[in-house]
């Protein structure tokens, strides 16, 4: 949004964020008690699984910190970024009994998963580059850090986890976008859709019970 006054060499901008409107000068734009990490409230609600969640951070609205208490009264508090890019590119996609899963960017090409175990000490799971998620099996699917043609797929609840060696088309830079897509079908298989060695479509199927509790 462009300028909308200027008084004595500041200028005063809007910034939207989450249907929410500030108004700031530039000198406080640049300032990091704008943009880094305080206490300040953001929201808080009631999730659809009856879980309490706090999302704090900067006066910019970007979160830094989120507190959770469970439906048995569990309150844990996840320090979720350490600067204003982490925290301004994160965002829940769901929650369940045992975890809050959050999706972040990192920079151009770049995004992962941050998980956070609610009933345990594990604290904060991470995922980089994952490209699934299941919310009612506690599934997650992604790449090898160090092979990314391999792909895992974990089970955040048995903490079990399953390598697949896919063989992936090689035409991209980023192994991981030869990936189509997935889906478990109703006999509880994972469906993996990809481009193969030889950039075809190929279609990779694992029963889910392999990495059940």
């Amino acid at each position: 949004m462009g300028p909308l006054k200027s008084n004595q060499g500041e200028t005063e901008i809007a910034i939207e964020k989450d249907n929410i409107s500030v108004s700031v000068t530039k000198e406080d734009s640049l300032n990091e008690d704008y943009f880094g990490f305080d206490t300040s409230l953001i929201r808080q609600y009631i999730s659809d699984n009856k879980n309490e969640i706090i999302l704090e951070g900067s006066k910019s609205k970007d979160v830094y910190r989120i507190v959770v208490k469970n439906k048995n009264g569990i309150i844990k508090k996840f320090q979720i970024a350490n600067n204003w890019y982490g925290a301004s590119h994160s965002s829940i996609l769901w929650d369940n009994d045992d975890f809050v899963f959050l999706r972040y960017g990192c920079g151009t090409s770049c995004w992962g998963a941050k998980v956070l175990s609610l009933n345990d000490s594990r604290g904060i799971l991470n995922f980089p580059m994952y490209f699934y998620s299941d919310s009612v099996r506690n599934i997650v699917l992604f790449p090898d850090t160090i092979e990314p043609g391999i792909i895992r797929i974990g089970n955040l609840h048995s903490q079990r986890s399953i390598d697949l060696d896919l063989k992936l088309c090689d035409k991209s830079a980023i192994p991981i976008l030869m990936i189509d897509s997935v889906y478990i079908d109703n006999l509880n298989n994972i469906n993996i859709l990809y481009q193969g060695p030889d950039c075809k479509s190929i279609t990779k199927v694992l029963n889910i019970n392999q990495i059940k509790n």
